[in-house]
């Protein structure tokens, strides 16, 4: 038996077990159904080379579990494709299996929480192939992407002097490609651990008229195929009242350090710095403060630069503007040099705005782990549509209800690599709700520096997702994704564009049986390596330079479950 399978075997298992339980039982609920669907498609490389028409008919069972208990929610999801094709004479059949699950237990109410998760899923290694490659094209580009991790939360609300929240994680990724080597002559067959803590110490109403906070992080990511790339933050700051309550006179400091040694030298590609200053924080409430300080930095000698110091101003700001409205900002320097974050969150009954720009010390790994912005509540099941989702008042997953999650309506796009980037991301998503209707619109800039490669990605992608309900069983859905990719070194650029529109029909003919027929085009230019169509190794259609893709596809979903 696969392991991967019987993990997921597992999971289901833990929680009817945990159902009979005291202290954890509760409700749960099942769902289950079957998909078939036909797809005619016809692929083009741009100059006329290659060209194939196919014939694809998929079934596609899956199965979702819900478990809702006083201490403990979970919920766990899987789909297995099985596809057979036909192909100029040829017939090819081929299964792929996607899961997702999730616990989080609560083990002493208001304290210490405990969560684990697990997932499956296939996305292309190169950076230009995202929303390209798929189960029906350029099938042998695709990775499949294991993740398993869990965490333990402790949590103190500063009700008297102090508030603590500390976090102890573990994840385990894995990433293993199908044939090629795509990511220059190098096998994407690779994995990593990651060992995580972090806290936070927070003054409270008591300590007043001072101000205190001190935060920490410190991780090790142990990579199979490079060496061991280890972080650590800290920051503290320490204010007290000058003139008024509301002033207060400020210091602060902060400390990173990353070390990312190099493969060949084991010299680390990144350096140590320190910063310290002073300044002044107004503090309207604990919610509303804004820090302007003076500081120092110093960044240590290494990676082929002597030691540094400079002075620079910082600020802050942390203001809760409404119940609906929060502004989060902070500037200030880093080893890498300026570095700024900004949330602004605006919501009124019908509309969702979200405004963000961060700067990370990424791999990989953790891009896939974190979840990216979303505005949408779905519920908790298998093929999931824009149209069976709404908005909720909060957006804090711990107001989400247990059988629903939040989805993102976006692509991630990034290079499937072992290396270590310094990530750096803008992005502004806004959902519309209305009685027959939803619409979802995400714009982002995207530039990840490789640490350990002379290499430099950035993409600009638009996506928009709508949905809108004709009749009370009848719907139309649509999407149109825009990409540019840039890929530049310093002997080369390469530029390539990926644009993908999507529409489709869906009628609910009864409780348990739902039809749908839609056309998707496709459309790749630019930069690519040269084509080559033809059957790949494991006989699947490949086309890897500029081209067309047309699909017309009608499909039938049935629900045993009530």
């Amino acid at each position: 038996m696969d392991s991967n399978h019987l993990k997921f075997k597992c999971f289901l298992l833990l929680l009817a077990t945990l159902n009979h339980t005291n202290g954890y039982s509760g409700e749960l609920s099942f769902d289950s159904g079957i998909t078939g669907s036909y797809t005619r498609q016809i692929a083009e490389s741009k100059d006329g080379s290659e060209k194939f028409a196919a014939d694809n008919w998929t079934f596609s069972p899956f199965l979702s579990a819900i478990y809702t208990a006083k201490r403990m929610n979970g919920a766990a999801r899987a789909q297995h494709q099985h596809i057979r094709r036909s192909l100029d004479g040829q017939s090819l059949t081929n299964n792929y299996t996607n899961y997702r699950g999730n616990v989080n237990l609560t083990l002493v109410e208001n304290l210490l929480q405990a969560s684990a998760n697990a997932s499956q899923n296939f996305r292309g290694v190169n950076l230009n192939s995202v929303g390209v490659d798929d189960f029906l094209l350029n099938e042998d580009d695709l990775a499949k992407i294991n993740n398993y991790g869990g965490s333990l939360t402790l949590s103190l609300r500063p009700k008297d002097y102090f508030g603590l929240n500390a976090n102890l994680r573990y994840s385990k990724f894995d990433a293993e490609n199908n044939v090629n080597d795509t990511i220059e002559n190098e096998n994407i067959n690779f994995g990593s651990e990651n060992f995580g803590a972090q806290f936070s110490l927070q003054s409270g109403p008591d300590f007043r008229p001072f101000a205190m906070q001190v935060r920490g992080a410190t991780s090790v990511t142990k990579r199979t195929e490079r060496n061991d790339f280890e972080s650590s933050r800290a920051n503290a700051n320490f204010g007290f009242p000058i003139f008024t309550p509301k002033l207060l006179f400020t210091t602060v400091f902060s400390y990173e350090n990353n070390e990312v040694p190099s493969v060949q030298t084991g010299e680390n590609l990144l350096r140590e710095f320190y910063s310290y200053g002073a300044g002044l924080t107004w503090r309207s409430s604990q919610n509303k403060f804004i820090r302007v300080t003076w500081n120092q930095s110093k960044i240590a000698s290494g990676a082929g630069f002597q030691e540094e110091t400079d002075n620079f101003l910082a600020g802050t700001i942390n203001w809760q503007l409404s119940s609906r409205t929060e502004l989060r900002a902070d500037y200030s320097r880093r080893f890498f040099g300026e570095t700024a974050n900004i949330l602004f969150r605006h919501n009124t009954r019908h509309w969702r705005n979200v405004l963000s720009y961060t700067e990370t010390i990424s791999t990989a790994s953790s891009i896939i782990q974190n979840e990216e912005v979303s505005l949408f509540a779905c519920p908790n099941t298998n093929n999931i549509s824009i149209n069976d989702c709404e908005l909720l008042d909060s957006l804090d997953p711990a107001n989400l209800p247990p059988d629903s999650v939040f989805v993102p309506f976006q692509e991630i796009s990034f290079e499937l690599s072992p290396n270590v980037v310094i990530r750096k991301r803008a992005l502004y998503t806004s959902g519309i709700q209305r009685r027959r209707s939803n619409l979802s619109l995400t714009v982002s800039r995207t530039e990840d520096e490789d640490v350990e490669r002379d290499l430099v990605n950035t993409i600009d992608s638009l996506q928009l997702s709508a949905s809108i309900n004709i009749s009370s069983r009848s719907s139309i859905v649509s999407s149109i994704v825009f990409s540019d990719l840039e890929r530049r070194t310093i002997n080369s650029i390469e530029e390539s564009r990926v644009n993908r529109f999507n529409l489709a029909f869906e009628r609910q003919i009864s409780r348990k049986l739902r039809t749908a027929i839609g056309y998707t085009y496709l459309d790749r230019d630019g930069d690519n390596a040269q084509n080559a169509g033809g059957f790949g190794a494991n006989g699947l259609i490949r086309i890897d330079g500029p081209l067309t893709d047309n699909r017309i596809t009608a499909s039938l979903t049935y629900k045993f479950s009530k």
